[in-house]
C-alpha cells in the first residue's frame, strides 16, 4: 500500500522489484498475504491518520504476516508504527535495508548441510546485498543529475 508523494510511488516500485527478485508474488493489499508493505505519509493528518488504519487492517486481515512499515511517517515518527504485527520500521535507505531483510528471510528458510553450502549462500547473499547497495547508488546518482 502506497500513500503520499511521488517519492514513495518510487520507493514502492524499487521494493516490489526487490520483492519480485526475491521469489515473492505480488497481491492485492485486500488479500491475505505473508508480508505487508505499508509505505506511510505524514504530509498531512489524514495521511498519518490513513498510515496507521493501513497498518491495523494489514494486521487484522494475517496476524502472522510480516509487516513492513516505510515512509515519511517511519522516518519522522516510527515509534508510532511499531503495532502489533509490525515486524520492520524502514526509515532511510530502503532498497538497501530490504535486501538485507529478505537475505535474512532466506537465511530462515534454507536449510543447509554441509559448509561449502553455506559459503555459497552467505556470497549470494553478499553479492545481492553489493549490487543492491550498486542500485541504490545509481539511483542517488541520477537524483543528483536532475
Amino acid at each position: 500500500m502506497t500513500l503520499g508523494c511521488k517519492t514513495n510511488q518510487y520507493d514502492s516500485q524499487a521494493m516490489l522489484e526487490q520483492f519480485v527478485r526475491a521469489g515473492y508474488t505480488p497481491a492485492a493489499f485486500d488479500d491475505i498475504c505473508d508480508v505487508y508493505v505499508v509505505n506511510t505519509c505524514m504530509v498531512t493528518g489524514v495521511g498519518e491518520k490513513k498510515s496507521l488504519k493501513f497498518v491495523r487492517q494489514a494486521a487484522r486481515r494475517n496476524p502472522q504476516a510480516a509487516i513492513c512499515v516505510t515512509g515519511c511517517l517511519a522516518q519522522h515518527d516510527g515509534e508510532k508504527l511499531f503495532l502489533p504485527g509490525v515486524r520492520l520500521v524502514l526509515a532511510q535507505g530502503i532498497a538497501l535495508a530490504l535486501s538485507f531483510k529478505l537475505g535474512a528471510e532466506v537465511l530462515r528458510t534454507v536449510i543447509v548441510r554441509e559448509w561449502n553450502e553455506l559459503m555459497i549462500l552467505g556470497a549470494i547473499i553478499l553479492l545481492r546485498a553489493a549490487l543492491t547497495f550498486l542500485i541504490h547508488w545509481e539511483i542517488k546518482n541520477e537524483e543528483k543529475k536532475q
